[in-house]
């Protein structure tokens, strides 16, 4: 024979003595002892009441800190919606101005012609929150697309980009 086949041949010897070594069960030798003892258990259930407390702080959240240094920056002309759309943010047209001035200064967007709703309204009612889409339009300029929330429970502005 070859030394391959030699090779192959105590390999496959090896691999068939393993096989043999997992299926033969260990232990056969101990022989099982089997004995008839009664076992009593006795239960017994305890209660215990869990309290917890919890405790509640009340935080003041400064939505931007950097608002007063952009209200008054640059002044663009500011298209509120109608009357309907501003009682879901509590008639605060002011508060809507000022977030409006905020966004359009802290983004360097001061040299846009007018800010104006896109008619775009989103209700969290869950949450207490309410969802306006502005755009920023240029003379010579595609529109800039952004959003406005107001938080009817802290009666708080916050933007962002679209």
């Amino acid at each position: 024979m070859n030394k391959k086949k030699v090779i192959g041949t105590i390999f496959i010897i090896i691999a068939f003595a393993i096989a043999i070594y997992a299926i033969v069960p260990k232990g056969e030798n101990e022989k099982e002892e089997t004995t008839n003892e009664e076992t009593t258990v006795e239960e017994s259930t305890s209660k215990i009441a869990i309290t917890t407390t919890e405790e509640v702080t009340h935080e003041t959240v400064t939505v931007n800190p950097y608002r007063d240094e952009h209200i008054g920056e640059h002044e663009i002309d500011v298209r509120l919606p109608d009357d309907n759309t501003m009682s879901y943010v509590d008639n605060d047209s002011q508060g809507l101005k000022d977030e409006i001035m905020t966004f359009v200064n802290g983004y360097g967007y001061g040299d846009a012609s007018y800010a104006a709703f896109t008619g775009d309204i989103e209700l969290k009612t869950n949450e207490n929150k309410v969802m306006l889409t502005y755009y920023l339009k240029w003379k010579n300029r595609e529109v800039k697309y952004f959003y406005l929330f107001y938080n009817k429970n802290t009666k708080q502005w916050s933007s962002k980009q679209a």
